[in-house]
């Protein structure tokens, strides 16, 4: 082609230009790719005008539809803020604001594509296509033989040669160009089709400032494909061949290359989010089992402390111990079983309680026969006694009963583990610490209801279990064991005063028995009081009287049951109690008494000490105003020393000999052959007796001189008022010494007294023996002469003991 016709090409392409249609979309300036966008912190962000106000992130709960329908309303707005061009007017515009969600935005991509393809292949088998498929392999040819003919033309010495071919070749290769730019496009529109797939799936996870950016900016580029698509549409294949060929078209390579790089820095942040996010779930996770570790130790050290304490405390042996309890209680059912046989003791049961017994029994073999699951649930029912006004307090008097049985180290254990048990129930309700009383007392007082449901459940479940364990105990240590080889009619149950069951053959003597509970009681609690005589067998049958040595031969038969009672000497004006030295009041026939200080319950019986004469007369009754006050003094025979007298719980039976003077007359003296035998023990009776019987009365005979006897009737009076007042002041001293009557009085100063009181005892008896010496020769001179009246003393005994 000669020069002069590629300027005719370049002076028509302007023309063809200014002759395309007026509603055309307008060319957008070239620009550079970082156009337009600020950096903050490296990241890509779009600038926002004055008058628009930044939009807010998307939410992670926003709908996947909404999420991208917002993307693209943004692209809309920033492609106006870069480009300048309003769309409002436009189809594309007019299209896209029709799309609701990201589904009609792809079908409006997918629609546009379509269309391109069309325009670019308007009639698949039409002669047009089939033509510039024909002639496009031969172009492509002819291209090859220009460039290597320019190339031979240029080498050689003809002048101008690869000029002519040039032109050629620019001619050739404009029809290829337009062919690669509508092959580019195309590529274009699949690009964002596929792009949009993956930001549907995007969505659904928050968007951060940085992605957000970059999501915006891609979609501009896919407006300004779109542009370019409905641009190339709008030209014709002669204005598509000037723009090739004068190069004016190339917006379309940068709008290619930006988005290349945009789909790739979209692929690196999805990276670094994702690194992001692993590192994020490794920190937790790495925290996570720090805390677990933590509390697997501190799991695993409450464990080994329990351990500790299980293994302390015993509880591990207590399938040890309740099976040597199952073996025992079956020996002694079996025993059982054989002394009934062997006596020919039958065992009868009533027409309905058999009938009651048939029906369990086929109850249980029909429940044998069942297949029962593999798990299972216990459930243990437990029937409860109704309570009520009257025996809800006898009950309770047994229970406190029988805790005072216990000793001293078992009550202190016991009331402490009730303690730790109303603790834990408090803080189980409010969920504060045990080591705060404060709020266990606040807890306790503001939820009453609540930790008496949660407490009344462990305090049961506890004292029960003690009380098994208490048994398992005594089980293994018993000290003497019952003895296999006597049978029940040649034999006699002792029960020493620590309550421990003996039994014995009934060919024993007193002093073998003797011997018995010296060996028994050695070492323990009562061995002094045994050693010193100082006690007595009680026969529980019948009127509970006391068998003597004398008379044991006679007294003693089989199947007896005796109980040992150590015997204490008060010689007071009234009795009182031996536990805590309260006074006893209120002694009637056929009554029961109870101790105000110790709740202990007594009843009396009679049992004389000296010798009963059936032909005395009865004693008048007298006013109390006549009676003597003297303090309580020590057993006769017996040991005195503080550890007997600290604690006298222990002791099951105890007898008082209470000696006190009845006086008929104001010059009678004291005498101790009136004395007054109490018994106590710590169970209730079940039958109240009571009778006095009086003494044989003692005198001198009457003298003859009326004046001698008033003589000596007054030095006698002025002798006994004289020693009465002094005695009667010095022991009111000492009984409010070991009694005192303020409850505030600790037990340290009690016992203090206490000590002091025994020495001053220990003078008394000394006095007492002077007395007696002063006593017996008063009454030697009073019998040498005549007496005006008799001269009496009543000895009466009370006594107790319980079957």
């Amino acid at each position: 082609m000669p020069s002069g016709s590629h300027i005719r090409v370049k002076e028509l392409l302007p023309r063809a230009l200014k002759r395309r249609k007026p509603d055309r979309l307008p060319q957008p300036a070239p620009l550079d790719p970082t156009e337009g966008i600020d950096s903050v912190d490296g990241n890509a962000q779009l600038p926002l005008s004055d008058g628009d106000p930044a939009q807010p992130f998307l939410s992670a709960h926003q709908d996947d539809d909404v999420v991208v329908t917002n993307l693209w309303r943004e692209a809309l707005a920033s492609y106006k803020l870069l480009t300048g061009v309003v769309l409002e007017n436009s189809d594309l515009y007019r299209q896209i604001r029709a799309c609701s969600d990201e589904r009609a935005i792809v079908s409006t991509l997918e629609s546009t594509a379509g269309a391109f393809e069309m325009y670019r292949h308007p009639a698949p088998y039409g002669v047009g296509a089939r033509m510039r498929s024909t002639l496009i392999p031969i172009v492509r040819a002819v291209l090859a033989m220009l460039e290597v003919a320019g190339e031979a033309a240029a080498s050689s010495t003809l002048p101008g040669g690869k000029a002519v071919f040039v032109a050629i070749g620019i001619l050739l290769k404009t029809i290829d160009g337009v062919s690669a730019r509508f092959d580019a496009v195309a590529a274009l529109l699949g690009k964002f089709k596929f792009y949009l797939a993956r930001l549907n799936v995007r969505s659904g996870i928050p968007f951060g400032r940085s992605a957000r950016s970059l999501a915006v900016e891609i979609l501009v580029q896919m407006l300004r494909t779109l542009a370019i698509a409905a641009r190339t549409m709008r030209r014709n294949r002669l204005e598509h061949f000037l723009a090739v060929l004068v190069g004016r078209d190339d917006d379309l390579k940068d709008v290619s290359k930006r988005a290349d790089i945009l789909v790739d820095e979209e692929a690196r942040l999805t990276l670094a989010e994702a690194a992001r996010a692993v590192h994020n779930l490794s920190s937790e996770l790495s925290d996570a089992l720090i805390r677990m570790e933590a509390e697997l130790r501190a799991i695993l050290s409450g464990v080994e402390d329990l351990s500790a304490n299980l293994q302390a405390s015993g509880a591990m042996e207590m399938p040890a111990k309740f099976e040597e309890f199952k073996v025992q209680s079956k020996w002694d059912m079996d025993r059982i079983f054989a002394e009934l046989a062997e006596n020919n003791v039958h065992v009868q049961v009533s027409t309905r309680s058999a009938q009651r017994i048939n029906e369990v029994e086929s109850r249980l073999a029909s429940l044998e026969d069942r297949i029962l699951p593999k798990d299972t649930i216990l459930v243990a029912r437990f029937p409860l006694p109704s309570f009520n006004s009257t025996s809800f307090p006898g009950m309770a008097s047994r229970l406190l009963e029988r805790f005072r049985s216990f000793s001293a180290e078992d009550q202190v254990a016991l009331r402490r583990g009730i303690a730790n048990l109303y603790a834990f129930a408090a803080v189980s309700v409010s969920g504060g610490n045990v080591g705060n009383p404060s709020e266990i007392l606040l807890t306790s007082i503001l939820e009453p209801s609540a930790v008496l449901s949660a407490f009344l459940p462990m305090a049961i479940t506890f004292i029960a279990m003690s009380m098994l364990w208490r048994v398992c105990v005594s089980r293994s240590h018993r000290e003497i064991p019952r003895g296999p080889g006597y049978a029940r009619k040649d034999t006699l149950i002792l029960i020493d005063v620590l309550g421990t069951h003996i039994v014995l053959p009934l060919n024993m003597t007193w002093a073998d028995i003797h011997s018995l509970l010296l060996e028994q009681l050695s070492g323990k609690a009562g061995w002094k009081y045994v050693q010193s005589n100082a006690y007595k067998l009680v026969d529980t049958s019948g009127d509970s009287s006391f068998l003597e040595p004398h008379s044991w031969e006679k007294s003693v038969r089989s199947g007896m049951v005796l109980e040992m009672s150590v015997i204490i000497r008060q010689v007071t004006r009234t009795i009182y109690c031996p536990l805590c030295a309260t006074a006893i009041v209120g002694f009637s026939g056929g009554a029961v008494v109870r101790c105000i200080g110790c709740r202990r319950q007594y009843r009396a019986s009679h049992d004389d000490l000296s010798e009963a004469d059936p032909s005395g007369d009865s004693c008048p009754s007298l006013p109390r105003d006549a009676l003597d006050t003297v303090p309580p003094a020590p057993p006769k025979n017996a040991a005195t020393s503080m550890e007997e007298t600290q604690d006298m719980s222990v002791f099951r039976s105890i007898t008082i000999i209470h000696s006190m003077k009845l006086r008929s007359s104001p010059t009678d003296v004291y005498s101790p052959e009136s004395e007054f035998m109490l018994g106590y023990t710590g169970i209730i009776p079940q039958s109240v007796t009571t009778s006095t019987d009086s003494n044989r009365r003692r005198g001198v005979s009457e003298s003859d001189d009326p004046a001698e006897y008033e003589r000596q009737r007054l030095v006698k009076k002025e002798y006994a008022k004289t020693f009465r007042d002094n005695e009667k002041h010095h022991f009111e001293q000492l009984r409010r010494r070991l009694f005192p009557t303020d409850p505030n009085t600790r037990r340290a100063e009690c016992l203090e007294r206490a000590v002091v009181a025994l020495d001053e005892l220990e003078a008394y008896k000394i006095r007492m023996m002077q007395r007696e010496a002063e006593i017996q020769k008063l009454r030697a001179a009073l019998e040498q002469t005549p007496t005006a009246e008799a001269q009496g003393w009543e000895s009466s005994t009370y006594s107790s003991g319980w079957r």
